[in-house]
């Protein structure tokens, strides 16, 4: 599936779970919510594409070569899966604590990054947690979910792991592909809660320093 199949499908299943169309939405947005969100579909596209096609295809719409710290970052991007977190801790211009909501496991302490002048203890996020040689740091499609539309993800999450059938995979595993899944849920019910008559201005993340 090349890139425009990808956003045809998405663009598709958004209308499914809206009942509007995705670029009529995204029209409504500023510049910081539509760069977010064009990330947060570009690296769901990369991570799924085998590493050699997805450094290539960068290399081409990019129009550059990359750097050893691109390189790096984006090998370990295609080895990485999107996931819901929580900020367990935020020290302004030192870092954050994460807690994937999802997968579970122990929190991540991700340092100096620019998102910690902006995040607060509670918020929750659609993001990735990007390690390589480098360190740690959160991708740039991430997406702070309104605390609002918490309680329905919380809900259909709650929902997807009650429902798992003797035929599925091993509890791990099935977290690690509902991590995926969510993706999608989560992006469009952003898109959809933020845009509208009436709608809030969405809270960004900047990576300014990142």
């Amino acid at each position: 599936m090349d890139r425009l199949e990808f956003q045809h499908e998405f663009e598709g299943l958004f209308r499914q779970w809206t009942g509007r169309a995705f670029d009529a939405c995204l029209d409504e947005f500023g510049d910081g919510a539509r760069k977010s969100i064009e990330a947060c579909i570009l690296e769901f596209y990369f991570s799924r594409r085998p590493v050699n096609d997805m450094l290539r295809e960068f290399t081409v719409q990019s129009n550059q070569d990359l750097g050893y710290t691109q390189m790096m970052y984006l090998l370990a991007l295609g080895h990485t899966k999107s996931s819901i977190y929580e900020v367990a801790d935020s020290d302004p211009g030192k870092g954050v604590l994460l807690q994937d909501l999802i997968r579970g496991g122990e929190p991540m302490r991700i340092p100096g990054c620019s998102a910690s002048d902006v995040l607060a203890a509670g918020d929750r996020l659609l993001t990735r947690v990007v390690i390589n040689k480098i360190g740690i740091q959160i991708s740039g499609g991430t997406l702070v979910i309104p605390k609002q539309l918490w309680p329905h993800l919380s809900a259909k999450i709650d929902a997807q792991l009650s429902e798992r059938g003797p035929e599925a995979p091993s509890l791990r595993e099935f977290r690690e592909e509902l991590a995926e899944e969510m993706t999608w849920y989560t992006l469009s019910c952003w898109v959809n809660a933020y845009s509208g008559p009436g709608a809030p201005p969405p809270k960004l993340v900047a990576f300014d320093r990142d």
